[in-house]
């Protein structure tokens, strides 16, 4: 099974519009470009929004996982907060949404620790279904990205999935049978279920992927991030 650590991570966003921030106020102005003090003024005005998300992140990890105080740490401020204990590292920060000016994003980032494994188990799902949704991983080195492209284009129960950036930049592959949707770029591969919302079966199904991916001999670092 895939392992998540500092290389790979689970990644989800919610959005929503900045005026319902509970910071805002009738005197403030959405910011209608992306700069350093627009960023700070939404961290602001969604700070305690952004306190109430974590904090409920934190209630039910501490009850699901039965955590005592010393067993789970919590730190909130500026706009970004994160929990910590023996099983995970989570990070949680609010900004401007970049694609759409007029809402904020609060970014949930969860990594594992140590030889903690989340798949199978319960606990993990249920804390984390509704905050992410998305497996990042991160290549220690660079791919390359058109080879990669070429060994996938000679696999007959892959080519049909795939499609690239003209440049030869990134690849994508949707294997619509498997609800699975995968981006490639040099320094990345991100997976994501489109219809479902499963962690457990992203992981499994990105395992499943990541196994297609070595039939296609690409480089062997992707063979790292398996078990």
């Amino acid at each position: 099974m895939i392992t998540i650590t500092q290389q790979s991570k689970l990644v989800g966003f919610e959005h929503g519009l900045i005026r319902k921030l509970s910071g805002f106020q009738k005197s403030h102005f959405v910011p209608d470009s992306l700069s350093p003090a627009g960023q700070e003024f939404i961290r602001k005005i969604g700070s305690e929004d952004l306190k109430e998300r974590a904090e409920a992140l934190f209630a039910v990890v501490r009850k699901e996982y039965g955590l005592k105080r010393k067993e789970i740490a919590y730190s909130c401020e500026s706009g970004s907060a994160s929990i910590r204990s023996a099983q995970f590292e989570i990070d949680l920060c609010i900004d401007q949404y970049p694609e759409n000016l007029k809402q904020y994003r609060i970014a949930t980032a969860i990594s594992l620790v140590g030889d903690y494994d989340a798949a199978g188990d319960d606990r993990f799902s249920f804390c984390f279904n509704a905050y992410v949704d998305t497996l990042v991983v991160h290549f220690p080195k660079a791919i390359d990205i058109e080879e990669a492209i070429d060994r996938i284009e000679d696999l007959p129960d892959t080519a049909d999935a795939l499609d690239y950036e003209p440049d030869g930049s990134a690849f994508s592959l949707n294997f619509e049978e498997r609800d699975l949707f995968l981006e490639v770029t040099e320094t990345a591969i991100r997976f994501q279920l489109q219809r479902t919302r499963d962690l457990q079966a992203l992981l499994q199904k990105s395992q499943e992927a990541l196994e297609v991916l070595a039939t296609a001999q690409l480089d062997p670092r992707l063979e790292s991030f398996a078990n």
